[in-house]
């Protein structure tokens, strides 16, 4: 019975044997799948955290950052790392780069205020989106530099949104908005934000040597549906400024921040920064000064621009930007202008934001704060305690040279040529309703859009002294908008003088209407 069943195991025994190869092949295989399959995975992992850096170099001065989540600002050091989410401020005199993933450079200029909204890599593609709420920005982007997914850039201001694929373009978000394109171009998109939602208005597509600026009442006309031709040629005098030329010298040439030595960083943050570090010996308040342990931390405030104070505006000058500094825990900035009589008028600067530590307010004859003589101005600042800064005077006076000018020419004899139809401005709407009867409109809404009727022969048509620059010579229609922000609106009662002069500067009768503003409680 034995020697009959060791052949059939020897028979099982060579099965074995041949199968053995294949199976370590099998297994082989697999391990080799799973392997290449870690590597692949740990490369893709490796990519999108190296996509998800971003690094800030100072160029000269200094800067600070407010993390993501964070209430208190801190000193930005050079190769300082920025993470979705992160605030970037440069102080003045200062000027820094962003630099991302693919060579894709992104450079600030003095006194910028920026966020790094979003940094998104999918598989296809990669988004960065970056929200400019003060100063200037340069782009230089590279597409298609990292892999072969795409590039989507966007950049947001307070009503904008520039979206571009791979162009060299500039942004400022100071008294106006202006997008500029060296390269290829871009699609800008005219956004209301004004009930929460983002509404899309007007898009436009600016290409290279052609810029967008939108000043107050552009913006304003844009908000009302109306259209309106904003694609220039760019400007002469901007291609020529230190700013420019500086940029176009980096896009040929650019500066390897990363290779830089410490020294460099260290001569920067010596350089002019935003506030003193606190002194040792004693408490400091966030400009500098020493305080007794007692006495609690006042807001503070600095004036920066003008130069001078009291400052004389130039006679060719109708406007004036006062700015100024002021710590981070400010959350209001309150400027109290004066008229010609004395009345005072409270204004809440609606573009400082709490936690900046710059602020701006504009002042010019067409928002109806300036005037001829001595103007003056009160800024005062507040924390989240209610507690307010020692009152900033601001002193600005204007030369009269220009209404001089303007009453000699009221004074030339009238020309035979003068028009016949000279009639006087006529308003017929406000806000798309008849003015009454009485010449007294009340109103809730926030905004005006007044319209009217002015005869042919008019050269030039103004309300309150504001010279309608959207009025063309021999139109028979005017529009103007009021909004609080322009200054020329105002709770309660408020009193509007309308009329025209022809191309000798001969005056029309004077054409005055009342809007009585009472919001909705």
């Amino acid at each position: 019975m034995v020697r009959r069943r060791r052949p059939q195991l020897r028979h099982k025994r060579s099965q074995l044997d041949f199968l053995w190869p294949f199976l370590l092949i099998i297994f082989t295989g697999i391990i080799l799948v799973l392997l290449t399959q870690l590597i692949f995975s740990w490369l893709d992992q490796r990519n999108t955290e190296l996509k998800n850096k971003v690094y800030f170099y100072l160029d000269q001065g200094n800067a600070q950052i407010l993390p993501w989540g964070e209430t208190d600002w801190s000193k930005a050091y050079y190769g300082q790392l920025v993470l979705e989410g992160d605030r970037l401020q440069s102080g003045t005199e200062s000027r820094g780069v962003l630099s991302f993933y693919n060579n894709t450079l992104v450079r600030l200029d003095a006194s910028s205020d920026v966020s790094l909204e979003t940094l998104q890599s999918e598989e296809d593609s990669d988004t960065i989106g970056l929200k400019l709420r003060q100063g200037r920005l340069w782009s230089n982007i590279v597409q298609n530099a990292y892999g072969d997914s795409s590039l989507s850039f966007v950049v947001e201001t307070e009503h904008l949104r520039i979206t571009s694929q791979g162009t060299i373009f500039e942004i400022e978000m100071t008294d106006s908005e202006v997008v500029r394109v060296l390269e290829d171009s871009v699609q800008v998109e005219f956004i209301d934000r004004s009930q929460g939602d983002d509404v899309v208005l007007e898009t436009w597509t600016v290409g290279v040597g052609q810029q967008i600026e939108l000043e107050p009442q552009d913006v304003e006309i844009l908000l009302s549906h109306q259209p309106l031709s904003v694609l220039e040629a760019l400007d002469d005098s901007w291609k020529t400024s230190p700013w420019a030329t500086w940029n176009r010298e980096e896009d040929e040439a650019p500066t390897d921040f990363s290779a830089a030595s410490q020294d460099t960083s260290e001569k920067a943050d010596d350089d002019v920064g935003f506030f003193p570090e606190p002194s040792e010996e004693g408490v400091e308040d966030e400009l500098g000064n020493e305080l007794s342990e007692e006495e609690p931390k006042m807001p503070q405030l600095e004036l920066t621009s003008p130069s001078s104070n009291p400052y004389t505006l130039p006679s060719d000058q109708k406007s004036i930007s006062i700015e100024g500094k002021t710590g981070v825990s400010t959350v209001k900035i309150v400027v109290t202008s004066y008229d010609v009589d004395g009345n005072s008028t409270l204004y809440v600067l609606k573009s400082f934001t709490e936690g900046s530590t710059t602020w701006r307010y504009n002042a010019a004859f067409d928002y109806n704060n300036l005037y001829e003589g001595r103007n003056r101005f009160l800024v005062v600042a507040e924390n989240e305690e209610g507690l307010e800064s020692d009152p900033l005077e601001v002193i600005v006076e204007v030369s009269d040279k220009a209404v001089e000018q303007e009453e000699t020419a009221v004074e030339e004899p009238e020309s035979s040529s003068t028009p016949t139809d000279f009639s006087a401005p006529q308003v017929l709407t406000i806000n798309g309703e008849a003015l009454p009867a009485d010449g007294v409109y009340r109103t809730s809404a926030e905004t005006l859009t007044i319209a009217g009727s002015v005869g042919g022969g008019a050269e030039s048509v103004y309300v309150n002294e504001f010279k309608l620059s959207k009025y063309q010579s021999g139109a028979t229609s005017w529009s103007y908008y009021a909004n609080s922000d322009y200054g020329n609106y105002a709770l309660g009662e408020n009193t509007y003088a309308v009329y025209a002069k022809d191309a000798q500067g001969n005056k029309t009768a004077v054409v005055t209407f009342k809007v009585i503003y009472e919001p909705v409680s």
